[in-house]
């Protein structure tokens, strides 16, 4: 069995999160599970370094999933891509270590939030901002981001 590593992008507005729900609910990780399932010829499990809650999108999310498949990792790359929907994107596919896993060997995460703070917010970006038309107290603003600065253990979340 090979340790499967990719990391993937996606637009989490139509989501329910990255981790699987109730049934119904449309998440990252069983979109896909999915794909990767149509492509193998496999169930399998997809783990990833992080969850994202509803709505939440992700840059470089790194997820492995265990696989016999014998497809090279730019053709599964392709594969997975050509099984998934526009808002899900893998990039990069490479084998990892058996002993590999992204929660465990995660080397640390950024968060990116973004404010339109303006009284319209442009159809291009309003998904992907929240949208705050009142004045900003920047200085407070300043001031409590010296809290967030820096390496901290999060592991807890």
């Amino acid at each position: 069995m090979r340790n499967i590593r990719l990391t993937i992008e996606y637009d989490g507005t139509d989501f329910s999160g990255w981790q699987s729900q109730a049934q119904g609910e449309r998440t990252v990780q069983d979109v896909l599970a999915g794909a990767v399932s149509t492509v193998t010829g496999e169930g399998c499990s997809v783990v990833a370094a992080g969850r994202t809650d509803s709505g939440v999108h992700a840059l470089g999310q790194v997820a492995s999933f265990l696989s016999g498949t014998k497809l090279d990792s730019e053709t599964l790359q392709k594969a997975l891509n050509a099984n998934l929907p526009p808002d899900v994107r893998v990039h990069h596919v490479e084998d990892a270590p058996r002993g590999f896993h992204p929660i465990r060997d995660s080397r640390g995460k950024r968060y990116v939030y973004l404010i339109a703070n303006s009284d319209i917010v442009s159809p291009f970006v309003s998904r992907y901002v929240w949208h705050h038309p009142l004045a900003l107290d920047t200085t407070a603003m300043v001031e409590a981001a010296v809290h967030f600065k820096g390496r901290h253990d999060f592991a807890s979340f």
